[in-house]
């Protein structure tokens, strides 16, 4: 009976000692996984912050396009205007050329005239 009651003992005792390595084991893995999804949770703060970041500076390179290319737009009707404004002057320049020559043409006929 002693023997019996011995092997019992020496179970629990092995049944005990097995299910606080098993407690011991699931708490060392529960507190691993914690860690991890801690790690996670500040990689996924890390990348929304870097994702905002990134919004930001696109929305202000949109914003900075648009204003060149309006800066653009203003430039070529600016040099529309000047290419216009040089045809104009060669234009006046080339009927200004003309009157000389039409005024050297009567200057020389009134010095016949009058000789």
């Amino acid at each position: 009976v002693d023997n019996n009651s011995n092997n019992k003992n020496n179970n629990n005792t092995t049944s005990n000692s097995n299910t606080n390595v098993g407690n011991n084991r699931h708490h060392q893995i529960v507190g691993t996984l914690l860690s991890e999804i801690h790690t996670l949770e500040r990689t996924l703060q890390t990348t929304e912050s870097h994702r905002t970041s990134a919004e930001n500076a696109f929305v202000t390179s949109e914003a900075r396009n648009a204003h060149y290319e309006s800066q653009l737009r203003t430039l070529a009707r600016r040099n529309i205007q000047l290419r216009n404004d040089i045809s104009a002057g060669i234009a006046h320049h080339h009927r200004g050329a003309s009157l000389s020559n039409e005024i050297r043409q009567l200057d020389r006929a009134l010095q016949q005239a009058n000789r």
